[in-house]
């Protein structure tokens, strides 16, 4: 692993020895205000905290392929991350 990726599973950040699992799970959709934009809201789990999030989701098609693509910024406090640098998620799904 690089070296970046060594320090996020530390207790610092994630603590991936004590709490091995992230996870997301949608709570609903909406149409957002622009074209091809949805609302995504996510229960997100994270060191046994769980939060609801909203991420703003970009619908593109181009013939039989279709993406969505979104990306949120996490408040590490919330999580109990106690970096003093902030953390910034890209999520992309096709």
């Amino acid at each position: 692993l690089g070296m970046r990726d060594k320090e996020m599973k530390d207790k610092e950040y994630f603590d991936v020895e004590k709490y091995p699992k992230i996870s997301m799970v949608s709570t609903k959709f909406e149409k957002g205000t622009k074209p091809n934009e949805y609302i995504g809201y996510f229960n997100l789990t994270l060191k046994s905290t769980t939060k609801n999030i909203k991420i703003p989701i970009i619908f593109t098609q181009n013939g039989n392929q279709a993406s969505f693509k979104g990306s949120f910024a996490l408040n590490n406090k919330k999580y109990f991350i106690n970096s003093s640098k902030g953390l910034n998620i890209q999520t992309e799904k096709e």
